[in-house]
């Protein structure tokens, strides 16, 4: 899968999930069930959109170390502080070819229009870029 295409599904679910009452988005936790709603950063919307357990807390090394899944939601926390580099290679380890290079400051992710803007235009360059 390109890093385009999959940027694409991760803006969705993120958008998504942050429309869901029963989802607080929270930059500092992957996947973790509170009082007010489950916890989710970029990697947890992610996982949400997949379809787990809403009342399980879910971290990278729930899925084993060096696991598509692991290194996708790392990856996707390495895109949300801007190491684009990072983000790319971890994809890359788990078969998504052709994600961005460098680094960029990202809108915050509370700003859940702004930041699905962001992830849409990043994946827009990266395709026109040949990547």
């Amino acid at each position: 899968m390109t890093f385009a295409t999959f940027i694409r599904g991760v803006a969705a679910d993120f958008l998504r999930i942050s429309q869901n009452r029963r989802y607080v988005i929270d930059p500092g936790l992957f996947h973790s069930p509170r009082r007010e709603g489950c916890h989710v950063c970029l990697a947890g919307a992610w996982l949400a959109g997949k379809g787990v357990d809403r009342g399980k807390q879910f971290l990278p090394s729930s899925f084993g170390r060096g696991s598509d899944t692991a290194n996708i939601m790392f990856g996707l926390d390495q895109l949300r502080v801007g190491n684009l580099t990072g983000a790319s290679n971890l994809f890359r380890d788990a078969g998504i070819t052709g994600g961005p290079t460098g680094t960029e400051e990202p809108p915050p992710l509370e700003e859940v229009a702004v930041f699905h803007a962001w992830l849409l235009e990043l994946a827009e360059d990266t395709e026109r870029r040949g990547r």
